[in-house]
């Protein structure tokens, strides 16, 4: 973990608790994002919950993220 609590985790990790993710707002996060290297993306909020790690926001970041091959995302 750096010093500001952001760090990279694998997206296989951390499970999902949002069932939809809206097409449009898909398209807008896909041209915001530079794709060239996952630090580019704004860091996800992540939680605890028992023994798994969840999303608390940015699933659809991290969807995009997913769709472009990466393997890992920055949280906090």
């Amino acid at each position: 973990m750096t010093e500001t609590g952001i760090f990279m985790m694998k997206l296989d990790k951390i499970r999902p608790n949002q069932l939809y993710i809206s097409s449009e707002k898909l398209s807008e996060v896909m041209k915001k994002i530079n794709f060239e290297t996952p630090t580019s993306i704004e860091p996800i909020p992540v939680k605890r919950l028992r023994n798994e790690i969840v999303f608390v926001d940015g699933h659809t970041r991290a969807y995009a993220a997913f769709l472009h091959g990466f393997s890992e995302v920055p949280v906090y």
